[in-house]
């Protein structure tokens, strides 16, 4: 089987086709990261939600047996516990909320550098100004 051969390229098409091919690769590329980008962020969400609702219904029912049993063993009554309690634990959550506002990495990385690069060779392209008289 013999495959007909391509037609020989006129200059007029050359720069359209290598356009239209460069943006379907810039466009192909976006796409991969951002599917990757979806994949881990859906996994991550998962796993935050599972991470929450279990550690929250763990951690309020020790907080309960533990006041439970400080109300017991000292005999102070169960609000001064819980005030106790809830002091020991507002350091640890105002630490976690300043480290959840820490910028998070930049998006498509592959992508910026890429257009970076490609804006770099287009400017490489253009003729140099010529100084005026």
């Amino acid at each position: 089987m013999s495959f007909p051969e391509d037609p020989p390229p006129s200059s007029h098409g050359d720069w359209k086709a290598a356009l239209a091919e460069f943006a379907g690769a810039r466009l192909e590329l976006v796409r991969l990261e951002a599917r990757d980008a979806g994949r881990f962020a859906a996994k991550r969400l998962v796993l935050l939600l599972i991470a929450a609702l279990s550690g929250t219904m763990a951690w309020l029912l020790l907080m309960a047996g533990l006041l439970g049993w400080t109300t017991a063993m000292t005999g102070w009554p169960w609000w001064a516990c819980s005030l106790l309690l809830g002091t020991v634990h507002l350091p640890p959550a105002l630490i976690a909320l300043a480290l959840l506002r820490r910028p998070a990495p930049p998006a498509f990385p592959v992508t910026r550098s890429e257009l970076q690069k490609d804006r770099e060779w287009l400017l490489s392209l253009q003729p140099n100004p010529r100084s005026k008289r």
